[in-house]
């Protein structure tokens, strides 16, 4: 859980402050196992996310559920990774 959480302050501190986040950004090897954990992180698809996806499938073709998204390694409910 503690790679997770410095998985999502890495990446929000170099989306953020990219000039000056270098200097506090962790090696490249932690940066590694942090992204790693994130990508290892068990997914529970919940009711609600399961209808809501239904009605999205009704409405428009091509959503994904439990997208990851390659640059950061966040998973998103869903999305649409083409648009």
């Amino acid at each position: 859980d503690e790679r997770r959480q410095l998985h999502q302050w890495q990446l929000w501190l170099f989306l953020e402050h990219a000039a000056e986040a270098q200097q506090h950004l962790l090696s490249e090897s932690e940066r590694r196992l942090c992204c790693d954990a994130m990508h290892d992180t068990r997914v529970r698809v919940s009711a609600l996310q399961r209808s809501v996806s239904a009605a999205l499938a009704a409405i428009r073709f091509g959503f994904e559920e439990e997208y990851v998204k390659p640059r950061t390694g966040h998973s998103l409910d869903l999305a649409l990774p083409s648009s």
